[in-house]
């Protein structure tokens, strides 16, 4: 009933604030399923349930498989609750973020881009990575970008007109600083 994908959801969102994805997945594999049959494929609750199904995927790394259940979460609160909604502004920034993400683990970079802050996204990249293509980062609204946890960048020219307030390069070898001044 109803009542159960209410109680679902809220411990799927227990657990995704505890980081533990692989344990909210069935849980929000299960209140989907019953919001869906119950409400409707096209109901704002559903909208929820996907949201919630999609932000495990994400948080697992799935990002091909969030992508669409993030796509119709945000088509449904377009629709009902309408574009600068905050629970539709929310469906567009996790969309967003999947893509980001996405294409950063389908071209091989160890980074994630996630919320940092409210209006501040940041991007993570695995401890000692090697970067050498920084375009990957181009379309992404940075304002904070951490590299320090990286041996060696060639190239910072794909920063540059970037809205960034915070750079941190401590500890990283960069060939040419001079695309940044």
């Amino acid at each position: 009933d109803l009542e159960t994908a209410k109680e679902l959801n809220a411990q799927v969102v227990r657990l995704y604030n505890q980081k533990k994805y692989k344990e909210a997945l069935p849980l929000a594999e299960r209140a989907l399923e019953i919001r869906e049959k119950l409400l409707g494929p096209d109901d704002s609750d559903t909208a929820q349930s996907l949201h919630n199904l999609a932000s495990q995927y994400t948080g697992l790394g799935f990002y091909a498989k969030a992508e669409p259940l993030h796509a119709r979460a945000l088509a449904i609160r377009e629709k009902y609750l309408g574009p600068w909604h905050e629970r539709t502004i929310m469906s567009r920034n996790s969309l967003e973020l999947t893509q980001y993400n996405k294409r950063l683990a389908e071209s091989g970079a160890k980074a994630t881009v996630a919320w940092y802050k409210p209006n501040t996204i940041r991007v993570s990249f695995e401890s000692g990575h090697f970067i050498n293509d920084l375009s990957l980062l181009q379309g992404i609204p940075l304002t904070d970008l951490d590299l320090s946890s990286c041996k060696e960048i060639r190239d910072l020219s794909p920063l540059k007109g970037m809205p960034l307030k915070n750079l941190n390069l401590r500890g990283t070898k960069v060939d040419d600083l001079s695309p940044l001044s």
